[in-house]
């Protein structure tokens, strides 16, 4: 008897402990639901004028995928979100970063990219920007050709997506270079790693086997983690946590399988889910930090912001489906037949270039002493015999 009792009692403490973590959960669930709710409303209450009145605006792939996500693009109150390419909009001093982003969004838009814009193939356009070094270049009005660490990594993630054919061995090698030794990306002469492009470099990888490809992503997952402070990832250049980077981890990290609704992501005082929700105000958007919302505005950031709220918003769609829709956007739209095409066939050498440049340099650097060493003492050793003839000729 006192056998079953203690059974008994056991399978109730489960039984609770059960439906306070299933309370809480669902709490947390309905709260999300409701930011999320007043989200899009805040675009149709909000942002419509804005973007019918200039046409240019295109929004980012973060709005394809809150779009894509929520249905909002089926129904006629969003149809404004839905971009408009043209020539005007996309031309010859296009960045990389931009025609790979419009890639993106008008294949979520249910548009086909290689006809989005008349005249323009964007995908052969973007395939043609990759050099032989595996970079994605530009041209710049003054004619000289750029390069940007966050093209590369949405060139990668858009001609991915459709199964391009472009060297991505190269593509990713090269994108190795721009990585610091503490796992975190910069783009060429920061003093800190990004924790925006590290989390967009997490995603660009997250689909990838190869094991020096893993290797690397999880050194960029543990840095993220390492700039997790008080409840919040908080950048490295001495800047303010913020929405959008809360976003960006918080997506980045459920794609490399962290369960940020689960410790220690999750605490008493605060973390990422809490700060996201005291961002959004009363017209349902997302200010770009709690900073700036509780001042009533702070520098640029004076109200809740269109991008910050899509980035925001697709966050806490993560954290409500405890999974990460960027993954399956590539589930969704990727021909899993060529699975091949997710691996890198070529061994891929990951060191910095410019780890390589600065050896390269100091190896220069001891050739010249050397030699000149060499010079010296050869040049001295002509002295001391011309001046030992000279003493015996005397």
């Amino acid at each position: 008897m006192k056998n079953k009792a203690r059974i008994s009692a056991f399978f109730l403490c489960l039984l609770v402990v059960f439906s306070c973590c299933f309370s809480a959960f669902s709490y947390e669930v309905a709260e999300i639901d409701g930011a999320v709710s007043a989200g899009i409303d805040y675009y149709k209450n909000v942002q419509k004028e804005k973007y019918e009145a200039d046409i240019n605006i295109k929004g980012s792939p973060f709005h394809a995928m809150l779009r894509a996500e929520t249905n909002m693009i089926q129904q006629s109150d969003y149809f404004f979100m839905v971009p408009v390419y043209d020539i005007s909009t996309v031309g010859e001093f296009t960045k990389s970063d931009e025609f790979a982003k419009a890639i993106v969004i008008s294949i979520l838009s249910g548009q086909n990219p290689k006809t989005a814009v008349s005249g323009i193939d964007m995908v052969e356009k973007l395939i043609s920007m990759q050099g032989s070094d595996g970079r994605f270049m530009y041209q710049n009005e003054e004619g000289g050709r750029d390069f940007s660490l966050e093209g590369q990594l949405w060139a990668i993630i858009a001609l991915d997506l459709i199964n391009a054919d472009y060297n991505r061995a190269k593509a990713i090698n090269s994108l190795f270079a721009y990585k610091m030794s503490v796992g975190g990306f910069a783009e060429e002469g920061a003093d800190a790693p990004s924790l925006d492009l590290t989390a967009t470099a997490i995603m660009a990888l997250s689909k990838y086997t190869n094991p020096k490809i893993a290797d690397i992503r999880n050194q960029s997952v543990n840095f993220l983690k390492s700039c997790y402070i008080d409840g919040v990832f908080t950048p490295q250049d001495s800047s303010l946590p913020n929405a959008v980077t809360q976003s960006y981890c918080i997506m980045a990290l459920i794609a490399a399988g962290e369960a940020l609704w689960n410790e220690p992501y999750t605490t008493a005082e605060t973390d990422p889910i809490k700060y996201l929700l005291s961002c959004q105000d009363e017209s349902g958007g997302f200010w770009y930090s709690e900073a700036a919302k509780t001042a009533g505005g702070e520098g640029d950031h004076k109200e809740a912001e269109d991008f910050a709220s899509a980035v925001s918003l697709c966050a806490l769609l993560d954290i409500k489906n405890t999974r990460s829709y960027f993954l399956t956007i590539g589930e969704k739209f990727t021909d899993t037949t060529q699975v091949a095409e997710e691996e890198i066939p070529e061994i891929i050498v990951y060191e910095s270039n410019y780890v390589w440049t600065a050896a390269g340099i100091l190896l220069l650097v001891l050739i010249a002493v050397s030699l000149f060493g060499l010079f010296v003492s050869r040049k001295g050793k002509k002295h001391r015999i011309k001046k030992l003839k000279n003493t015996l000729q005397k």
